[in-house]
């Protein structure tokens, strides 16, 4: 018995005497182009570098997956990409693709890397089978990337200057947008609703607005600008300028640049941001090395330098996400929700939670002191008849991660025999009865008269709702009867109230103007 707890109080001495980041490192993947080796990097310290054999010439572009369990290079002159395990640091499969392989990406849930050939294919890896899509987008492509809200897939075509856009579902050319020069990176911000392009033969950057292809006026930069990364808050776009060894810091939102000097002669090309949003890491193509800058300041003279192999590229995302991924929402009775994740980090301090109601509702923190390793929560004591939508992230002192997908489960809906609109459109879930509900629960129940309302109106309308649900004529003359309520409700969840009035009193004005004229026009002398 003494023995055993000698053995544990040994066990427990090594445990506590390990440096505090044995548990919680970050590793990056720096394709090596001139030597063929990828470098692993650990970023807590810039002496612990090892170096894997790609098996392949020319290691160029990288991705990692969603989950972390594998990281993908793809390999330019031998015309491949490999697959590398995260666990053993080894390759586990080598996919032969398109010629010329330069930049790669991974679907959201990591069934399928997207890889651009210079020959103006892109080759579609399936993960689960092995199997390999060819499909020809344009003339020479290069930087690839993969919007995780919209299901598109976006690639840079370098000689005919345009971003083309491609659905994922079907792989088919949806869009093709002009964008500047020679463009090269790629990056889609963390929400989805804007993709930044490089142009490296124009020194600028294009914008694009996800949801209407918009591209902007074109933002310049520095010399033979090359790759971008967004920050975790979708704010900034970093991008390396190869040409005169700098990198631009853009806002996402009014467009203004900084310019930021790096060392001479370093040749600047791939350039990623830390899981938690505290660095951003430079792949230094001449000086081989990587500089880790803070976001904080960016300030170039406190950056850790990480000296990896010859002629280091890293086109692409080399850290794997700390993200937490498959959330799940489950109704548990009428009205609690129970969460599952996937925890894929050992770096986190905690897990922030966060919740909101119906569709157009904003997300607001239901928990921020989830500890370590934390996969599930039970959300209790709901209200009824609503859709609640989740969303995870972990946290550390450096930082947070990116959020994880959303998920959503609905509450059990009470006796809903007495609302009208119900009655006369037949489900509570038709559109135009939630437009009806978010107003209530928008405007009327935060104020003492719209419960008043509430109130009565439940007490008087069951009578009349159930009589109007059984007679069809009713049920119709009931539809057109509430257009108008309808409609107001909608322009004040979207304009506010002030608009919605001022326009509904110009209508009635409006309405009863044009009928007096008319009525003048058509009364007949006596």
């Amino acid at each position: 018995m003494q023995s055993r707890l000698t053995i544990k109080f040994i066990l427990l001495a090594i445990i506590l005497a390990l440096p505090a980041n044995t548990w919680a490192v970050i590793y990056g993947y720096i394709p090596n182009s001139a030597d063929n080796t990828v470098s692993v990097i650990n970023t807590a310290d810039d002496t612990d570098i090892s170096s894997i054999n790609p098996l392949g010439t020319n290691p160029f572009g990288v991705a990692a997956s969603p989950t972390g369990d594998y990281v993908y290079v793809s390999n330019r002159e031998s015309n491949s990409v490999a697959k590398i395990d995260r666990q053993t640091g080894t390759v586990v499969t080598t996919y032969f693709v398109n010629t010329n392989p330069v930049g790669v990406a991974v679907s959201p849930d990591g069934t399928e890397v997207y890889v651009a050939c210079q020959a103006g294919y892109l080759s579609v890896i399936d993960t689960t089978d092995n199997s390999i899509t060819q499909i020809l987008v344009g003339t020479s492509l290069f930087g690839v990337a993969v919007n995780p809200d919209s299901e598109s897939i976006y690639v840079t075509d370098d000689t005919d200057n345009r971003l083309r856009i491609i659905r994922q579902s079907d792989l088919e050319i949806i869009a093709s947008l002009e964008v500047g020069s020679a463009p090269k990176g790629i990056a889609v911000s963390p929400s989805g609703t804007k993709i930044v392009v490089v142009n490296s033969g124009a020194n600028t950057v294009s914008v694009i607005t996800a949801a209407t292809n918009e591209v902007s006026a074109p933002i310049t930069v520095e010399n033979n600008p090359f790759g971008v990364a967004i920050t975790n808050d979708g704010i900034y776009a970093y991008v390396t300028n190869t040409g005169n060894d700098s990198i631009s810091k853009i806002s996402l939102n009014d467009h203004s640049v900084v310019h930021v000097p790096l060392d001479p002669d370093s040749g600047p090309q791939g350039i990623a941001i830390s899981p938690y949003g505290d660095q951003v890491f430079v792949v230094n193509n001449t000086a081989n090395a990587v500089k880790a800058i803070n976001t904080a300041d960016d300030d170039i003279t406190s950056a850790t330098t990480f000296a990896v192999e010859t002629s280091p590229v890293g086109f692409g995302k080399f850290f794997f996400p700390d993200t937490p991924s498959n959330l799940t929402a489950t109704l548990v009775g009428k009205n609690g929700i129970d969460l599952s994740w996937n925890d894929n980090t050992d770096s986190e301090d905690g897990f922030t939670l966060e919740r909101r109601k119906y569709i157009n509702g904003s997300f607001f923190v239901v928990d921020d002191t989830l500890e370590t390793n934390t996969t599930s929560y039970s959300d209790r004591d709901l209200g009824h008849n609503a859709n609640y939508y989740y969303r995870v992230k972990a946290h550390n002192d450096a930082g947070s991660t990116l959020y994880s997908n959303i998920d959503f489960a609905q509450t059990e809906r009470e006796d809903i025999s007495c609302f009208i609109a119900t009655a006369a459109h037949g489900s509570y879930w038709e559109p135009q009865v939630m437009i009806l509900r978010e107003f209530r629960d928008s405007f009327l129940m935060p104020n003492r008269v719209g419960k008043l309302l509430v109130k009565c109106y439940y007490r008087l309308s069951p009578p009349a709702a159930n009589f109007i649900a059984r007679h069809d004529n009713l049920r119709f003359a009931a539809r057109i009867s509430l257009v108008p309520l309808i409609g107001f409700s909608w322009l004040t969840l979207h304009y506010g109230i002030a608009i919605s009035l001022a326009l509904a009193t110009g209508l009635i004005i409006a309405f009863f103007f044009t009928d007096k004229r008319l009525g003048d026009h058509t009364r007949k002398p006596l």
